[in-house]
């Protein structure tokens, strides 16, 4: 069996509890994505039972408790979508009656996202055409992906000529979402993948050429942040997987890599090489200042920071990114090294500097493990990245 590294074998030990109360994939039920690369890289049945046992505890409890929502982030997307990948791993096999009843869940609730405008990549209708990706493996269905890029777009709206989607901002007013995770570079990584899958590829062509030419055109003059948070207000993004420079190279990245386009690859790997410059008093990272460590978890810290540059650097083999993703490994180490369980800590009132312990996939220990894991053994892929849409 392979030896794991030192802190995700504390994570993959000490992770509480283990069973889940809620349906969420970024939360504790994104466990099962660790426990299943556990596996992969060492082949140690336990884990695959692990992977087993949360499955069936998610399954009891969406037949048990009222859904609080069908979105791929914290609802039954988020499970079935989970399901639908450890079938095409491989890992588990399900019974396709199963998927055809999230199916006819997930599809009656799209419309409800569509009336509301909700393209939301976690918590709206976004998520779920990933779903539906993900079970393209395994169910062909070129004409339901082709009417979710038609759905998708008649929920835009032309703006400078191109048509785009707008999201209402705090203040009322509406704007741009520039974010991986909420905003339009999701948008764009979703028409790459359908282009990679022949689906409509002279317009989709023609619309993510014209896309990712936009979100070039909103980066501003800034020695700090080249994007901002949306097109309305132009601060200088934080350092991170869900907002800012890393996430709309990351769109970028998968942009030139469908269309074959040198320039559009070039272009995102300048904006990760430009946001090398930023350490972690100027990226914006929470820090912890009573214990001294930086948040570590994935969606906005050091662990998701230090992947993303790995994952650049594998591509470019560029010095200063590899110097950049040491970095960040680094501070994660640092966190460890203070107190073990900093691992698991999040930050969540900024305000009130409130940090909460949590196992979760998108801000807690388990994010934080399958990063470390995935720079260990770079042999395995880390294919449980396509669910932060790092897969380019």
């Amino acid at each position: 069996m392979e030896k794991i590294n030192k802190i995700s074998g504390y994570v993959l030990s000490a992770l509480l509890p283990q069973t889940h109360t809620q349906i969420s994939l970024y939360g504790d039920e994104g466990m099962a994505l660790l426990y299943a690369y556990a596996y992969q890289i060492t082949q140690h049945t336990p884990y695959l039972n692990k992977v087993v046992a949360i499955v069936e505890e998610s399954i009891e409890l969406l037949n048990t408790k009222p859904l609080a929502t069908i979105a791929v982030g914290g609802g039954l997307a988020g499970t079935a979508w989970l399901m639908a990948f450890l079938s095409n791993e491989g890992l588990i096999s399900y019974e396709e009656d199963i998927f055809q009843t999230f199916d006819e869940i997930i599809l009656a609730s799209l419309q409800d996202d569509l009336n509301k405008k909700n393209y939301d990549f976690f918590h709206g209708y976004l998520g779920k055409c990933f779903y539906f990706l993900e079970r393209q493996k395994q169910h062909k269905d070129d004409e339901l992906l082709e009417k979710l890029l038609i759905d998708l777009e008649s929920i835009g709206k032309p703006i400078n000529e191109i048509r785009l989607w707008q999201v209402i901002h705090v203040d009322g007013n509406l704007t741009c979402n520039l974010g991986l995770s909420h905003g339009i570079p999701s948008i764009l990584v979703f028409f790459c993948k359908l282009y990679n899958l022949g689906i409509q590829t002279t317009y989709l062509e023609k619309r993510i050429r014209e896309i990712a030419n936009w979100l070039i055109g909103q980066k501003q003059s800034s020695e700090v942040s080249y994007f901002s948070y949306n097109t309305t207000y132009r601060t200088a993004a934080r350092l991170a997987w869900c907002y800012g420079d890393l996430g709309v190279a990351i769109a970028l990245k998968h942009a030139g890599n469908s269309l074959k386009d040198a320039y559009l690859q070039d272009v995102a790997n300048d904006i990760i090489i430009h946001s090398t410059q930023r350490d972690i008093l100027s990226a914006g990272v929470a820090i912890n200042s009573r214990l001294n460590y930086a948040e570590t978890n994935f969606c906005h810290g050091a662990s998701g920071i230090a992947f993303i540059y790995h994952n650049f650097y594998k591509d470019t083999q560029n010095k200063a990114i590899k110097i950049a993703a040491d970095y960040w490994h680094e501070q994660v180490e640092k966190a460890f090294k203070e107190n073990e369980k900093n691992i698991f800590y999040t930050f969540v009132k900024r305000e009130a500097k409130i940090w909460e312990i949590t196992n979760g996939l998108l801000e807690g220990a388990t994010g934080v493990a399958l990063a470390l894991l995935s720079e260990q053994y770079p042999d395995v892929k880390p294919t449980w990245d396509k669910f932060f849409l790092l897969d380019f």
